[in-house]
């Protein structure tokens, strides 16, 4: 429970629910792709740099 600026209880927040179903997969499915691309691209040319970034780009997604 949290307390209003008047320390008054008020009812806990509701989480934020997403019908799986509704979600439009297409656009993030090509940026996941697109970046799998320049990961194999960039460990390719030895760019451990790079190729770091966006595996951590992935992973935060």
């Amino acid at each position: 429970m949290r307390l209003t600026p008047n320390n008054n209880i008020c009812e806990p927040a509701k989480p934020i629910t997403t019908d799986w179903s509704s979600i439009n997969w297409n656009k993030p499915n090509r940026h996941v792709t697109s970046l799998q691309r320049r990961i194999y691209r960039a460990s390719r040319e030895n760019n451990k740099k790079e190729s770091q970034r966006f595996t951590k780009a992935i992973n935060e997604k």
